[in-house]
């Protein structure tokens, strides 16, 4: 059942709600002869997956999975509101549908999916369109933005997504600190991965796919939308110059991007952290990439100074996060990239990690972690974070702000 073959009262909008003919149906999309006669399912991510359900099914019929991992939008409405604003359910879907064949690297095999026919995305918005949002006084794009999220929550618009089950490879966990061999092994999978598709003409001709210069106005908004929140609920462990410093640099949001845009540029992942990745064993080809809610077109660094924001212990000094850079950028070119020098990788990712600074202190504020592992999450992430920009001298990120046009 694909987008555009049942209306939107047809499909279900909760796990518990799923049939046995209903997964027949969307199964069969790949397996004509499957039929599920019955099932038992367990959900799972709690705490990890704030934007969505997800249940592992466990099946009994002909020509079916013995077990089966299912999406569907978030039940917390601020939270499905966020991810309903964004596009991400039906922007995840078509990332299965358009671009999954052509990875080569390991994410969750494909099984089926049913969205409504109207929920089919359509066009990135143009960067023009970006322009103007910027030309709008912050307050009314603020106030258009959070207005969106709060109604786009009321929706409910369903999505279902069934992918393989993963197991017995196991999630990472962000929560705790990986030792240098695996740090290394994770390193090269994510090297090999933007590699994979480095300036590849399939990403241009994906309409759906967002470049990171979009419409950065949106995240510059919610950041905005977020900050009193943001110091109400993390103020006593902010330090005030990484607040200051979150400001000056969204303020930049719109030079930022479009340093970052590339060219060169490759397939995003958006939100890659240790949550988002399973590991099937200890090499880099054993890393399998799940969670494709917020792909985008850009420079490789973006995904990597996110990853790196929330991975990399506090006590891991400046000099020893640009060897991790240089041993990523010389994978990179073991995989056959070229052009693409050493100091222009480093300089672009620390403007990656100026363009992700407000970005995920918005997510603090805005994404309802769900359960005490969610908001433990949030302040190893935190200390983190925080520990990676104090590394660097006084002065040393206003002067890489002063690099990108304004």
């Amino acid at each position: 059942m694909g987008a555009g073959s049942a209306g939107s009262d047809q499909l279900p909008r909760q796990l518990g709600a799923l049939s046995p003919e209903f997964l027949s149906r969307l199964l069969q999309a790949g397996a004509p002869g499957a039929r599920v006669e019955s099932f038992r399912w367990d959900r799972i991510g709690e705490g990890e997956g704030m934007l969505g359900q997800v249940g592992r099914f466990h099946l009994t019929g002909a020509d079916v999975p013995p077990t089966l991992v299912a999406k569907l939008p978030a039940d917390h409405r601020a939270n499905r509101g966020q991810g309903e604003f964004l596009g991400l359910y039906e922007r995840e879907i078509q990332f299965y549908r358009e671009l999954a064949p052509h990875v080569d690297y390991r994410i969750p095999q494909f099984l089926g999916a049913a969205m409504a026919a109207d929920q089919a995305p359509g066009p990135a918005p143009d960067p023009e369109l970006g322009k103007k949002l910027a030309r709008l006084p912050g307050w009314l794009l603020g106030g258009l933005v959070r207005l969106g999220m709060r109604l786009a929550g009321w929706v409910r618009r369903p999505a279902v997504l069934l992918l393989e089950d993963l197991a017995p490879a196991a999630p990472g966990d962000q929560l705790t600190a990986l030792d240098d061999g695996a740090l290394d092994a994770l390193l090269r999978a994510v090297a090999h991965a933007h590699a994979g598709s480095w300036n590849a003409p399939i990403l241009l001709q994906q309409t759906w796919l967002p470049s990171v210069d979009t419409a950065p106005s949106v995240p510059q908004a919610i950041y905005r939308i977020a900050r009193r929140r943001l110091l109400r609920g993390w103020g006593d462990r902010l330090p005030g110059a990484l607040v200051a410093l979150a400001d000056r640099a969204n303020a930049r949001s719109h030079e930022l991007a479009a340093a970052l845009a590339g060219p060169p540029w490759t397939l995003l992942h958006g939100d890659l952290r240790l949550d988002n990745l399973f590991f099937a064993g200890p090499t880099a080809s054993d890393v399998i990439f799940t969670d494709w809610q917020v792909p985008s077109r850009g420079r490789a660094v973006n995904d990597l100074a996110y990853l790196m924001s929330g991975t990399l212990g506090p006590q891991v000094s400046a000099d020893e996060e640009d060897g991790w850079v240089s041993g990523y950028h010389g994978e990179l070119e073991k995989a056959g990239v070229s052009g693409y020098a050493l100091e222009t990788c480093l300089a672009d990712y620390r403007l990656a990690s100026l363009y992700i600074l407000p970005r995920v202190l918005a997510v603090f504020a805005t994404v309802d972690f769900t359960n005490r592992r969610g908001f433990e999450l949030q302040a190893h992430w935190l200390d983190r974070l925080i520990a990676r920009f104090d590394a660097r001298p006084p002065g040393f990120w206003d002067e890489q702000l002063s690099r990108v046009g304004g």
